[in-house]
């Protein structure tokens, strides 16, 4: 497991301001203030993702050097839910903002729990997308590259946050086909 960033342990209570101090709660060590009783619950970070085919291949895109997660490594067109967004409005967002497409959101292919990214424990949501619009284009930034891959070809740098289990998995349902 990855050691997450300290900023996510909470030191003073979002309700009153007041200093937290741990307590053993539900069987588990817990954020309780010392002054309110509010008890801090950490949660999964929520993101949502899509899967672009093209004859076969997948739609794979190459993270930036300078990205904060998985530098250099490939994945899908994919990002964190914003609080009021839905995860399919998610999953559409971030396939126009990091490949220019535009897409209709499918079926969900699958949910993958991930706790190998620094920013915190999540889920990743992911579609079966198709693409309606929009040209293939990346930002050369958070997006070095963009290519598709058949099943048998796929880059060995995956990177995790649930991107690289997703990715294994389209590889297993097309060899089952």
């Amino acid at each position: 497991m990855v050691q997450v960033w300290k900023s996510i342990d909470m030191k003073f209570c979002s309700r009153c301001g007041h200093r937290l101090s741990q307590k053993l709660i539900e069987g588990r060590t817990r954020r309780v203030c010392e002054s309110c009783g509010h008890v801090f619950y950490r949660q999964l970070k929520v993101g949502a993702g899509v899967i672009v085919e093209r004859d076969g291949d997948i739609l794979l895109m190459r993270r930036g050097a300078g990205v904060l997660a998985f530098p250099g490594t490939w994945c899908l067109p994919a990002g964190y839910c914003e609080h009021d967004e839905a995860p399919k409005q998610t999953a559409a967002r971030e396939a126009k903002e990091e490949t220019g497409l535009e897409v209709a959101i499918g079926d969900i292919f699958g949910i993958f729990f991930f706790d190998d990214d620094t920013r915190g424990n999540g889920i990743q949501i992911v579609y079966r997308a198709t693409v309606i619009g929009g040209e293939l284009s990346s930002d050369g930034t958070e997006v070095e590259a963009l290519a598709y891959f058949c099943p048998e070809d796929l880059p060995q740098a995956l990177a995790g946050g649930g991107h690289d289990q997703t990715i294994r998995a389209w590889k297993r349902s097309c060899l089952r086909e």
